[in-house]
């Protein structure tokens, strides 16, 4: 087993969908919260950096919650939303590392660190 999947951690693929959306995305019950927490960099055993780029909820009673991190590029934020909407393709679940939180389920998503996808303030 891969050592980065025994970790916790899940590949998945999702397009990029840009704040001229966000009309639509509301009315499927998809929005995006004022950023919090700090945005962080890690390395992977491959020796991949990634940035922690928000959570995302998605509620028993279907509204999905972004939560962007504080100081993340505009691109990855872009990222998020697109994976906010792959919850309704691809449903939470503990296979693809979703918390059950009993109210709903919850996950982090982190992104490859590259030009477009990081941490806008990073050194």
């Amino acid at each position: 087993m891969d050592p980065d999947t025994a970790l916790g951690y899940h590949e998945a693929q999702t397009e990029h969908i840009t704040h001229d959306n966000n009309r639509q995305l509301a009315a499927m019950g998809i929005v995006i919260r004022d950023p919090e927490g700090e945005a962080d960099l890690s390395i992977d055993t491959h020796g991949s950096m990634w940035a922690d780029i928000g959570c995302v909820t998605v509620h028993a009673s279907g509204l999905v919650e972004l939560w962007p991190r504080l100081g993340i590029t505009p691109n990855a934020v872009d990222l998020l939303r697109g994976f906010g909407v792959s919850v309704f393709t691809d449903p939470p679940n503990t296979d693809s590392g979703w918390l059950n939180n009993g109210d709903g389920w919850s996950t982090t998503v982190t992104a490859a660190a590259t030009g477009s996808i990081a941490i806008a303030n990073a050194a």
